[in-house]
C-alpha cells in the first residue's frame, strides 16, 4: 500500500498490519488526516493520526500495540546512567519511526516491519528494502491477541 498524500503513512501500516484498507482506518478513526493544525509539528500543518488513535484501531482488530524489550545481561541496571541495557527482537511485528527520505530530514516517517521484510507507504520507493537502509527512531511492536 502506497500513501497518495504526505500525512498518511501511519494510517497506512495500521491498515497493512490489519490486512485492510486504508479506507478502513479513516472511517474507524473519524478523519482523513487532512485536517488544518497550526500546531502541528509537520511542515504541512495537516493533524495528521495520532498513535493514541492508531492504537485504539488496532485494538479494535484484537493487536496491540506495545513497547517491550529484552533486557540484556540479566537485566542489570547501570547505576551510573539509570539505563537497562535492551535488546529489540526483529522477528516480530512492528510499526517503525524512521527518518523520512521524501521530505526535510526533520520529518518522520513510519514504516511496517512483519518480522522478515519492510513495506514501505512512501511511493517513492520499493517494498522489501533491508531496515538497515533506514534511520530509526522508534519501535513499536505489534502483537496479536488472538
Amino acid at each position: 500500500m502506497k500513501q497518495s498524500d504526505t500525512w498518511s503513512c501511519m494510517a497506512c501500516v495500521a491498515a497493512m498490519i490489519a490486512n485492510e484498507p486504508l479506507q478502513n482506518v479513516i472511517d474507524f478513526i473519524g478523519h482523513d488526516g487532512s485536517d488544518w493544525d497550526p500546531n502541528s509539528k509537520s511542515p504541512f500543518r495537516v493533524a495528521g493520526f495520532s498513535i493514541k488513535e492508531i492504537a485504539k484501531f488496532f485494538l479494535d482488530r484484537d493487536f496491540l500495540l506495545g513497547t517491550f524489550f529484552i533486557i540484556k545481561d540479566g537485566g542489570k541496571l547501570d547505576d551510573d546512567e539509570g539505563k537497562f541495557p535492551v535488546a529489540i527482537p526483529l522477528n516480530h511485528l512492528a510499526m517503525v519511526t524512521v527518518k523520512s527520505e521524501r521530505f526535510h530530514p526533520n520529518i518522520k516517517h513510519v514504516i511496517y516491519w512483519d518480522g522478515k521484510k519492510v513495506w514501505d507507504s512512501n511511493p517513492e520507493v520499493e517494498d522489501g528494502r533491508p531496515l538497515t537502509d533506514y534511520y530509526i527512531y522508534e519501535w513499536w511492536p505489534i502483537l496479536r491477541l488472538i
